[in-house]
């Protein structure tokens, strides 16, 4: 019964200045989720051996018999080394001698070598509305089915691969945070960097859900809205003038209003905004004592009252937990 009570509070409609409450509806604000095809620069330090290789062949030591006995190490090691330095492009044999390329010097110089390799980004999140890119998967996001008339209808083309690659700078954060420097399988330390995205390879849609409380203008004119959820504040405030907009359109929410056109007077309802029952329920909760609390606070649910916004399917729920037989009057308000 706390916890029931709890969020009869919580769910409170607040009071919007020159606005008069009409209800309570979910929003659901497409989001996609997307794989991308993307080149990234894989950068590892030089192993000892190719370090020295290296650094003989730029000093005018090419002679690999002589690099071997320098180094004190057999020719058939040196030669494995040499031909793993042709691999990476840093050095190649030839007529015996060890020959620096240009990709090696600056190797040298870092200590380090790279090489392209293609990868792919996952968990990349687009907001369908504002086209907002993000690593973080919001925490009411949702790949279940949603009925299609709550639905925001998508502004941004998720499809189009320039949507990312104007975004750079967010995706690169993203491969950033996801692709952490390593060691690889000889201890070296390895890190990427993002190169270029190439292709989309993967899209889903998925929405997050967002109940919001729906006014209209004393006049009748004007629509507003407000987050029902304080978590969920910025996530509506930042798409109000979309969801009004879609709203007045019958694209969004058409089962909320009647009428046709943009001149519309919407129907103002009569919801009582500063009913007493809050205070009542708030003064409750301060309650300790467990018998105490559950007399008083039965006295106040089960009473004949009328219900609160959006509090009767958790009604039932609650009533129907209790009995084992029940008997309903209802009158309904115009």
């Amino acid at each position: 019964m706390r916890e029931y009570i709890a969020n009869l509070l919580k769910n409170k409609v607040a009071p919007n200045s020159g606005y008069v409450y009409i209800t309570t509806e979910d929003v659901a604000i497409p989001v996609h989720k997307v794989t991308l095809g993307i080149s990234k620069r894989r950068t590892a330090n030089l192993e000892l051996v190719e370090e020295m290789i290296l650094r003989l062949t730029s000093v005018g030591i090419y002679d690999i018999d002589t690099i071997a006995g320098v180094l004190g190490l057999p020719r058939d090691i040196l030669d494995i080394s040499v031909g793993d330095l042709h691999l990476k492009d840093l050095a190649y044999h030839s007529s015996g001698k060890c020959i620096l390329t240009a990709k090696g010097r600056e190797s040298l110089e870092k200590l380090a070598v790279s090489k392209r390799e293609k990868d792919s980004l996952q968990n990349v999140y687009v907001d369908a509305i504002t086209g907002e890119i993000s690593g973080e998967k919001n925490q009411d996001y949702t790949e279940r089915r949603i009925d299609d008339n709550v639905k925001l209808k998508h502004l941004i083309d998720a499809n189009a691969i320039e949507q990312y690659r104007r975004n750079m700078e967010a995706i690169d954060d993203i491969f950033e945070k996801s692709m952490k420097a390593y060691l690889d399988d000889d201890n070296m330390l390895v890190q990427d960097e993002l190169v270029s995205i190439d292709t989309i390879d993967d899209l889903t849609t998925g929405f997050i859900v967002a109940p919001i409380h729906i006014y209209v203008s004393e006049g009748g004119m004007d629509i507003d809205v407000i987050a029902r959820n304080k978590r969920q504040k910025s996530l509506i405030e930042d798409r109000k003038s979309i969801i009004i907009e879609q709203m007045r359109a019958r694209k969004l929410l058409s089962n909320v209003f009647v009428g046709n056109g943009r001149n519309d007077k919407y129907h103002v309802g009569n919801y009582d905004l500063e009913s007493a029952l809050y205070p009542k329920l708030q003064s409750l909760l301060s309650i300790e004592n467990d018998d105490e609390f559950d007399e008083q606070a039965c006295e106040i649910i089960f009473s004949s009252r009328r219900l609160c916004e959006n509090e009767l399917i958790d009604f039932c729920k609650l009533v129907f937990s209790r009995a084992s037989s029940i008997e309903i009057l209802m009158r309904i308000h115009g």
